[in-house]
Parts: structure tokens; sequence; C-alpha cells
């Protein structure tokens, strides 16, 4: 991603203003490991807030292609209050994720989507996309549960079941949930993803799961006209890897890769191949733009 000259002179947080009072915190974590962070927390700034933060943390300098900077957008936190008026308050961070693109100055993105932030990156590039030249979708759904044409997804039983879990069981079923998102799961590594989860109260939880499992982004795919890489585990528990091959299938410029080391989070799981993936990725549009 092109950056401002003038962000090179920054070396501490910094806020990005906007209209509405909001702030979103922006850190630059230096050399060692090439990281920009974003995010926007009940109006607030703050540091981290989301499962998808790791990605970057997880990649060594060596790891970052010449020319290309890496960056990570956390998802804003959604207060009780804000749930009920703004359901999954999905186009609430597409627009976010346009403000912060456009705030930056940063051009030619590749996008990079983890699980839930598919969602959100469909929408933004179905409300027009600017400033992104490609799509990663890495072990995230179109749609959560399966339809007669659209097998790649979990039944409305399973669903059901999960949330009904997730509720009864709560906060020690969070904990196992976020154990099963790890193909060798390191108890450390899991009580770091529990101490994020756990950020979100439950209500909330189960609210946006329900808002998403309304949402259908298949139409959204099949309308890109960008290079679309889909990313997915050969054990991830909710996403099969024919969701991938469908992906694929279905967009204009689209091919996918399969990872048989990692479940749900192939960025910390696989780092090296992941980071290598995107590397191989971002010089093919390099190459393709010459």
């Amino acid at each position: 991603m092109e950056q401002p000259a003038a962000v090179d002179a920054l070396d501490a947080a910094v806020s990005l203003k906007r209209p509405d009072r909001r702030a979103h915190r922006r850190t630059l974590r230096g050399d060692e490991v090439g990281e920009q962070r974003v995010g926007e927390r009940n109006g607030q700034q703050h540091p981290v807030f989301a499962d998808r933060a790791p990605a970057v943390r997880e990649v060594p300098q060596q790891h970052v292609h010449a020319g290309l900077d890496a960056g990570v957008m956390d998802d804003r936190h959604v207060d009780r209050e804000r749930a009920r008026a703004a359901q999954a308050a999905r186009d609430e961070h597409a627009d976010d994720l346009q403000f912060v693109l456009r705030e930056l100055d940063l051009r030619g993105v590749v996008l990079v989507a983890w699980s839930m932030g598919t969602t959100v990156s469909l929408r933004y590039l179905q409300r027009g996309g600017a400033r992104v030249a490609a799509l990663v979708i890495v072990n995230g759904p179109l749609r959560l549960t399966r339809a007669p044409d659209f097998p790649h997804a979990m039944s409305p039983e399973e669903l059901n079941r999960y949330l009904t879990e997730l509720r009864d069981r709560w906060p020690s079923g969070e904990r196992a949930f976020q154990s099963d998102t790890l193909l060798e799961p390191d108890p450390a590594v899991v009580d770091w993803l529990y101490s994020i989860a756990l950020q979100t109260p439950l209500d909330v939880a189960l609210r946006a799961v329900r808002e998403q499992a309304k949402l259908d982004m298949r139409d959204a795919l099949a309308a890109l006209e960008i290079p679309v890489l889909a990313a997915y585990s050969r054990h991830d528990p909710y996403y099969p890897v024919s969701l991938a091959e469908h992906i694929a299938a279905t967009c204009r410029a689209g091919r996918s890769v399969i990872f048989e080391q990692s479940a749900h989070c192939i960025p910390i799981e696989e780092p090296d191949r992941f980071c290598a993936e995107l590397r191989r990725f971002a010089s093919e549009l390099e190459g393709g733009a010459a």
C-alpha cells in the first residue's frame, strides 16, 4: 500500500479525528514488525480490539514485501445500545474502513479480510470500494448457513446449537470456542484470544452472529472485478475448503490456496506460509500492472 511521506516521521500513536468526534487511534509499531494499526472503541481511542489483530504482529520484517507496507484495522467495539440500534453495524464498519483509507490516502490497497471481516470488506467493495486493488479472504463466510444452492456453510441447526451453547456455557464455553479455532491449541495463545473475546458482552456477541446470519454476500462477491485470493484451512471448524473453490470459481479473477496445518487462525498458525502467499499475490498484481 502506498503511504504518505508524513507517516515516516511518526513513531508514536496518533489520532484520526472524525467529524462525529470519535477518533481512530493509529499506532506505528516500528521496523521490527512493520505494523500500523487503527481502531476505535466506544467513541474513544484504543490500542487493540479484534481477533484479526495478530495477523501483522506475527509477520517478521523479512516477510514484508519490498515496497509493500502492512497494516491492520480492527473492528470498532459495539456496545449494548449501539448493537440494538445498528444491528450488526456492518455498514458502520464499512464506513470506518472508507474513512481510514481516505484519511491516510492509501491507494492500490490489497485488502485482507479474516473471518467476519469478510462481510465488512465485501460490503465496502459493494458500495464502491475506492482505493482497493485486490481482496484476500481468509476463512470467512459468504453466508453463515447453507442454502439449496450453497452447501459451503453450517446447517441452521448447527448454528442454533452453537448459539445455545455459547449462551448456556458462558464464559467457559467461549474459551472452548477459542481453543477450537487452533489446530494445535497453545494454552497461552488460547488465553490471549479468550481475553480479547471477553471484551464483547455476551448479548452483543449473540446479536452480532444472529444479524450476520441474515446476510448473504454472494452477489457482492460475484460483482467484483478486482483479483480475489481465497485462503482457507483444511481443518477450519466453520468453513470448508469447498468455499475457497467456490469463491475462486465465482470471481472474474479469483484463485484459492489451501492451508494444511491450521484451523481457523491461519495468520497465527502458519505465519510464514501465509506471508509468503500474500507476497506472491502482491507480486502477481505488480506483474500484471507492469
